[in-house]
Parts: structure tokens; sequence; C-alpha cells
């Protein structure tokens, strides 16, 4: 495993969805954020801009609502664009609060694993790297 990558040291992000609930359960959107790696009192950070989809389904009827998600899409890296930029997919699971008539909190955890862009052609040479990641998050609308 390498841990010198520079996603090994640091990882944080921000990003928006924009997304439509349908129906009590389903909810599909496509988001764009803005990612920092790396270790950044010794090599500098690395610059991720994330498009993607993200699905959730909500569970159950009550205030609280758990949810299943998957995200999945590109991380562009406009530093080293060929090397450095790869695949990823989030499953995972979460809950929201209402916090306000039209705004939920919301906390997901899942499993973050991105694949360079080599890996489904050649396992080999190609890398996956899995993390467990948390969001914290605002939904606002009805």
């Amino acid at each position: 495993k390498d841990k010198n990558a520079p996603f090994a040291d640091h990882f944080a992000g921000i990003t928006t969805v924009n997304g439509m609930r349908f129906g009590g359960g389903l909810a599909l959107g496509a988001g764009v954020g803005f990612f920092t790696y790396g270790d950044y009192l010794n090599d500098g950070l690395d610059y991720i801009v994330p498009l993607y989809a993200d699905a959730r389904y909500f569970i159950g009827r009550q205030k609280n609502k758990f949810f299943v998600m998957v995200d999945g899409g590109v991380l562009l890296n406009f530093t080293d664009f060929d090397d450095n930029s790869r695949y990823f997919t989030n499953p995972g699971i979460g809950i929201s609060i209402p916090i306000a008539k039209k705004s939920v909190l919301s906390f997901t955890t899942g499993l973050f694993t991105q694949y360079d862009f080599d890996y489904f052609n050649d396992k080999e040479e190609g890398y996956r790297d899995t993390f467990i990641n948390m969001k914290l998050g605002l939904l606002f609308g009805k």
C-alpha cells in the first residue's frame, strides 16, 4: 500500500449538489466541488475538481429520516491531469434531521474509493484506494 501518495496525508473539500426528490424516497442530483489533497507543510497541495452524480433513497416517514446513498464520477486534477485524474465511487448511509421549515441537516458516512484511469484496463498497473469518509451538509427545499 502506498502511503506516500498525495491524498494519503490530507483529504478535505467542499461540494454542492443540485437535485430533485421524487416522491418520498428517491432523490437524484448532479454535483461539483473542490478538494485538496496532500501534505501542505512539505509537498504542497493538489487541487481536485469532482464532477459526479448523486443518488439517495430515504427510508421511512418519521421526522428524522435514514437514507442510503451513492455518489460517483470523476476527480479532475488540473495540476497533473493525465497521471492524477481518476474515477470515484462513494456508497454510504446517512441521516437527515430537520432544522427549519425547508432546511435539513444531513450527516453521511461511507467508503470513498478512487480508481486511476488505467485501473479497469490493466489492474496490475492501475491503482485503487479506499477511505472511510464523512460528510456534513444542508439540504434546502421541500
